[in-house]
């Protein structure tokens, strides 16, 4: 079998689709190796956990958890650098590939030293890396989990450079081996703005056997008869549709619960519980990020997951993010808002996904209401995404479409 390089420059926990492509690489008997970053020293314990014997070898490119003088040095320079090339940007509109990661230069540096079949690269900074190692003849692939040029809203993409990543995201497009990316309306108008090929879909999916490590622990929730409402991301928020939820609540008939996981930024959760206020019928909570074989556990303590993403760049309203599976799996009704991504899943099974019109609170709550009025069918659509999640929806289908594009690019 071939030796594969999976290029990402970010940490592991923050980027599942790369684990769940190099334990199915690996599997399938290939030599694997993810060039990773360790950008948060406490974040040391989860990367081990994700990469230990698994087969497949981890090299993280800056590691700001070692106390090494070496790695601290490595890491106060690539944060440096990365500022200075952001304000030369904002003065001059100049680009470069350091205003977008830490570590693209030693990455590439990295895939020439040993020499792969393939290059997978994953964000950012590794567009820049795939596109070095076209000029230097090598396979490369890419993986498109967002739509890098359109992502963020209009005001933060003007402080990175745009330019760059359509003109890389273009040529992988075009010349590299083969494509992957997350919804099929993704995948369709990256073919009509590039007139390239259409990427082949690799939904964000799980394995279905994360359902056998349910632990059945209550830890979230101590109130089980009010309905609960679950939302999760790495990082706590504006612009996730978290702000439309709780201006909701006044109009929601029934108390309901919303439990709020990952790290908030400064300020944030005090935003969201002055909307809501002190003497709302309505509970609001927050939790701190857990590790991801943890995540189903507490996700499954739920009633309802909420998908609230809005449709402010054309990234977030093509693509289809992996809560909407994590829900399905965790057994949950999901609530989403009416994004492209998300409709897609939503036409195709309609009583999974309950679209309300994104940004509106009247809309929102009148889906909520009626959902809460009629806990049978609540009983019933929870039982049918765990039946999608575990033949449909889940990695083990995912994947087939992963080791057919790896078999067809060792072959270009």
């Amino acid at each position: 079998m071939a030796k594969i390089n999976i290029i990402s420059g970010i940490q592991l926990c923050n980027n599942p689709r790369v684990v769940k492509e190099a334990d199915a690489l690996t599997e399938a008997g290939h030599e694997v190796e993810v060039f990773s970053s360790i950008l948060r020293r406490g974040d040391a314990s989860l990367e081990t956990a994700l990469s230990e014997n698994k087969g497949w070898k981890l090299t993280p490119v800056i590691d700001n958890s070692s106390q090494s003088i070496g790695q601290q040095l490595r890491w106060f320079s690539a944060r440096s650098r990365c500022r200075i090339w952001n304000r030369i940007y904002r003065a001059s509109g100049w680009g470069n590939v350091r205003q977008l990661g830490y570590a693209a230069p030693e990455m590439l540096r990295l895939c020439r030293q040993r020499k792969a079949a393939l290059n997978i690269v994953h964000l950012e900074q590794a567009l820049w890396v795939g596109n070095q190692l076209l000029n230097d003849g090598e396979r490369v692939a890419i993986d498109l989990e967002d739509w890098y040029s359109e992502d963020l809203s209009s005001k933060d993409r003007a402080f990175r450079p745009g330019y760059l990543l359509r003109r890389w995201e273009k040529r992988l497009l075009r010349e590299g081996c083969y494509a992957t990316t997350t919804s099929h309306v993704m995948g369709s108008a990256l073919a009509k703005a590039y007139n390239c090929t259409a990427p082949k879909v690799l939904y964000n999916t799980f394995p279905r056997q994360e359902r056998n490590c349910l632990d059945g622990k209550s830890i979230d929730r101590n109130d089980h008869k009010t309905p609960s409402i679950t939302w999760f991301s790495q990082t706590v928020g504006p612009d996730r549709g978290l702000e439309v939820l709780v201006d909701a609540l006044p109009h929601i008939e029934i108390p309901v619960q919303i439990h709020i996981r990952g790290r908030c930024r400064n300020g944030y959760e005090e935003i969201l519980r002055s909307r809501v206020g002190t003497n709302s019928k309505h509970k609001l909570f927050f939790h701190p990020c857990v590790p991801h074989h943890q995540l189903l556990s507490r996700l499954s303590e739920h009633d309802i997951g909420f998908a609230g993403e809005l449709s402010h760049c054309r990234s977030r309203d093509l693509t289809i993010t992996n809560k909407i599976f994590q829900y399905l799996l965790a057994g949950l009704v999901i609530l989403s808002s009416d994004t492209a991504g998300q409709q897609e899943i939503s036409n195709a099974h309609p009583r999974l996904l309950h679209t309300f019109q994104g940004n509106s609170v009247q809309s929102l709550a009148s889906h909520l209401n009626a959902l809460l009025r009629d806990r049978d069918q609540m009983a019933l659509a929870k039982q049918e995404a765990v039946t999608l999640a575990e033949t449909k929806f889940c990695w083990e289908e995912s994947k087939h479409v992963l080791l057919s594009s790896v078999a067809e690019g060792l072959n270009c």
